[in-house]
């Protein structure tokens, strides 16, 4: 359940995601949104999966920095991975790790250096002679690495420049889709393809196809050397948006028997939990207990990691998800006031700046419960 600062729609880590989400809010118009996904030529329908990103001899480097980015221990992560020459393997994982703090703790300086790591190696195509490009794995590197940069793009609002970075990273991929972690990014790409093209099935030369990507996606997860993590997040979103909460709660209990601290690993098992609560009754008991939690401790880390150098997007999003869980509570269950305390802090002007960092789906049903809730009373 690796993430790279990934506020978006479904809070948690959502790591290794395209943002066709932000393609769709873009491609407004039927056509314009057909020009864009034709100029990427079609994947292979059959995974084609050989092998995995591996850097032999920095093997157990990358893995324990790996593990210490999971156990929060984000200075002990990057500096193994300081300890790796100047090749593309070190930018692109500091980058995950520097991504992941922002993420975790709302240090979006840290979103700003993981920034430039990756466009090091973007760039580095455009320079005569450099060392990274001589990396026998650059290219695979490269389309990674442009794809946290689309990513970082729709964070900051730039949509049209996301969705250019998520074609772009694409085509520098499908020349690799021998490897596990291309071909798990072409598979998203397909998937969220057809569901873009969906809602225009309607026209003769439109046949979307998920399940065939789907597949590919889940076959090429388990042979991912380093990112499996991150790999089986996007699926496991992919399975909460389809309402496939049985098939995604095996992974994301097991990832935390791992790493029980993970805190936006537990977010996301919360939000399964909720999600299915009409056919598991204790369901939403458990969500409630794991976001007061997980609400404590983002409160006493205000102290150690205090605003406006962090952002208390962490905070927030449990006192979102509290507030949703207490409107559904019954009267014996919800103590007097909960909801209204949640609410309060939630419009509290301390935080009207942070908004736009929030889930936006979360922000939508949270201020449709503050509406309904004022006129109640």
């Amino acid at each position: 359940m690796r993430s790279q600062c990934t506020i978006v729609s479904n809070p948690g880590p959502r790591v290794f995601h395209l943002q066709f989400k932000v393609i769709r809010l873009v491609a407004k118009a039927l056509f314009w949104s057909l020009a864009i996904l034709s100029e990427t030529p079609a994947s292979d329908p059959v995974s084609t999966v050989t092998t995995a990103l591996s850097e032999p001899k920095y093997d157990s480097l990358i893995l324990r920095a790996l593990d210490q980015m999971d156990r929060a221990a984000y200075a002990s992560a990057d500096s193994l991975l300081w300890k790796l020459p100047d090749i593309p393997a070190r930018a692109y994982f500091r980058g995950l790790v520097l991504a992941s703090r922002c993420d975790d703790l709302g240090d979006t300086a840290a979103l700003t250096s993981a920034t430039s790591e990756w466009e090091r190696i973007e760039g580095a195509a455009d320079i005569k002679d450099s060392p990274f490009v001589r990396d026998p794995q650059y290219g695979l590197y490269r389309g990674l690495s442009e794809l946290q940069l689309s990513y970082v793009a729709s964070v900051r609002g730039g949509r049209i420049a996301s969705a250019r970075l998520g074609r772009k990273a694409v085509k520098t991929l499908q020349p690799f889709a021998r490897y596990a972690e291309a071909e798990a990014a072409l598979a998203l790409y397909d998937y969220y393809k057809a569901q873009l093209l969906q809602g225009v099935s309607w026209l003769p030369f439109v046949n979307p196809d998920r399940v065939g990507p789907l597949r590919r996606l889940e076959a090429a997860i388990p042979r991912s050397h380093y990112l499996k993590d991150i790999l089986e997040t996007s699926l496991l979103w992919i399975y909460y948006d389809a309402a496939r909460y049985d098939a995604g709660l095996p992974a994301i209990r097991e990832f935390l028997a791992r790493y029980p601290g993970h805190r936006r690993s537990r977010q996301m098992l919360a939000d399964f939990l909720f999600r299915r609560r009409n056919s598991q009754a204790a369901d939403l008991d458990s969500a409630l207990t794991i976001h007061a939690n997980l609400a404590l401790e983002y409160r006493a880390m205000a102290a150690v990691y205090p605003p406006p150098a962090y952002l208390p997007i962490g905070y927030l999003c449990s006192v979102g998800n509290l507030a949703k869980i207490y409107a559904l509570l019954p009267p014996p269950k919800t103590p007097p006031g909960a909801l209204e305390r949640q609410l309060t802090i939630w419009s509290s002007p301390r935080y009207s700046g942070m908004i736009s960092w929030l889930p936006a789906s979360l922000v939508r049903e949270v201020e449709s419960l503050k509406k309904e809730n004022q006129r109640r009373k």
